[in-house]
């Protein structure tokens, strides 16, 4: 896959913990979570041209009402660890209003490698004043796994309370697109050249992308 020809030449940080690098030859055992720098993210093939497709674009509009922003962009390893789930590991909201993401995985995911998992019809619940985490046990009703080959690929309203399962056995690779009204309040923007050949449009990229 290029792809994953491409990211096997990039710095993988170990973002849940002093960022430092990591091999994904020789990942530290208590590392759950390493995520790609955003400029090889933004410069990854077809990552840009999936995440401004009109498709998607369409989608995004139709759903949300409003033309959105890409608010998040990530390429990110799960993997087996003994340090326990991260807190995205665990049920929860996010907290951007009105926001859908696009979740592509680039490994084959089964129930041992970490799949995504949704809490059925949370979406339509009133979103509380604050947000938190959420135990299984807290979270009733129907939990959809989200299981498949690499390439498959799904939308969630992120209102609903979803997690990552923590891996048992393999890694799970996933590009992540979030599509927002505003820019969420807890990242720090700072965008990276692009030098891909899709053509993107400044207001959806602009807190990616540098001008």
């Amino acid at each position: 896959m290029e792809m994953r020809a491409y990211l096997a030449t990039c710095t993988l940080l170990d973002s849940k913990g002093r960022g430092q690098a990591i091999s994904l030859t020789a990942i530290p055992e208590a590392c759950s979570v390493g995520d790609y720098p955003l400029r090889d993210v933004v410069n990854c093939p077809y990552v840009m041209a999936t995440a401004n497709h009109q498709d998607m674009m369409g989608l995004a509009i139709d759903y949300l009402g409003f033309a959105p922003v890409i608010t998040g962009l990530s390429l990110r390893w799960t993997f087996p660890s003994s340090a326990g789930p991260d807190k995205v590991q665990s049920f929860h909201r996010d907290c951007e209003v009105g926001s859908i993401k696009l979740m592509v995985y680039l490994t084959d995911v089964d129930a041992n490698a970490g799949p995504h998992t949704f809490a059925r019809g949370t979406h339509l619940d009133r979103m509380p004043v604050r947000l938190r985490n959420h135990s299984d046990d807290e979270v009733r009703g129907e939990h959809v796994e989200m299981l498949g080959p690499a390439g498959t690929t799904f939308v969630i309203d992120t209102r609903g309370l979803h997690k990552g399962s923590m891996p048992r056995e393999r890694p799970r690779l996933m590009l992540g697109v979030q599509y927002s009204l505003l820019p969420c309040p807890l990242f720090d923007y700072e965008t990276v050249p692009y030098t891909g050949p899709a053509e993107l449009l400044h207001y959806v990229n602009r807190l990616m992308v540098a001008a």
